[in-house]
């Protein structure tokens, strides 16, 4: 474990990376920061109105960060939430616009790919993934005409077992010894 001196401002300004699609891209509005599950990165959702995108950025010995090698990556129109799998192999960013929770696999940061959508029946606030990964959960407000929603994914394939709530969930939290015994014994 590395110890860090006196923390130093860093302008988000400074921080690039390039996308699949080749034009660089800056860090411009940083709404959510996510470590990397080994502690020596971190993953920045930036909801720049030109172009959302997700960085994963290296923590240097000093512990500032350091532009990453691998390219950023789209993540959508209007992204309001993210978690990281326990292996950092999948994304999952979710859209307040589109109203979707996408796993994105990043495991081969030049080749991610989509292993699922999922659109929540009112708009997403947050979410969060089990410490086994096994399952994404995503809290929802209420809509017009719907309950608030529970969501809760299968981190494999997306498939929803979920519940109706009576109020807005605004943002979750998984325990650190949850598990997925615990969250499938409740569901049926």
């Amino acid at each position: 474990s590395a110890t860090y001196g006196s923390p130093v401002f860093q302008s988000a300004s400074s921080l690039h990376d390039t996308p699949p699609s080749g034009a660089a891209a800056t860090l411009v509005k940083p709404t959510q920061l996510v470590a990397s599950p080994t502690g020596q990165g971190l993953f920045v959702l930036d909801a720049n109105s030109t172009q959302s995108m997700l960085f994963e950025l290296a923590i240097t010995s000093s512990g500032q960060l350091a532009n990453d090698p691998n390219p950023a990556f789209m993540a959508g129109n209007n992204p309001v939430a993210l978690s990281i799998s326990p292996t950092a192999a999948v994304a999952y960013v979710t859209d307040a616009t589109t109203l979707q929770t996408t796993a994105l696999n990043i495991a081969e940061p030049r080749n991610p790919f989509t292993l699922f959508s999922f659109t929540s029946s009112t708009t997403p606030t947050s979410n969060a993934v089990t410490p086994d990964g096994k399952f994404v959960i995503v809290g929802t407000v209420v809509g017009l005409w719907n309950m608030a929603q529970l969501d809760i994914l299968l981190a494999s394939d997306g498939t929803n077992h979920g519940t109706s709530l009576f109020g807005d969930i605004n943002s979750l939290a998984v325990s650190p010894t949850s598990s997925s015994l615990t969250l499938s014994s409740t569901l049926r």
